[in-house]
């Protein structure tokens, strides 16, 4: 028993370029972000909707703002931090 001949057409040539170039198209796809990545995602500016950024758009690209929440986390740690050595290391 044979089996009938197909007609696939042949592959067309690709050039090492493009095939490069798909495959860190396909590649980059699946790359998950990474600590540092996902930390600085999540100090983009917070009032910035998702629909206004493109969706090839890099995060180093985009200039960064804190979120206010953090800022003032931030702020308050070192308060607690300063009136701690204060009282602590002051003399008598």
């Amino acid at each position: 028993m044979s089996q009938p001949r197909s007609s696939i057409d042949p592959v067309p040539t690709v050039t090492e370029e493009e095939m490069t170039g798909y495959l860190e198209q396909y590649c980059a796809q699946d790359v998950p972000l990474t600590p540092l990545r996902r930390l600085l995602e999540s100090l983009r500016d917070p009032f910035e909707s998702e629909q206004e950024r493109e969706p090839g758009d890099e995060v180093q690209e985009e200039p960064y703002r804190p979120h206010p929440l953090l800022l003032s986390l931030a702020c308050f740690v070192l308060v607690a931090i300063a009136n701690f050595l204060y009282f602590t290391l002051r003399s008598h």
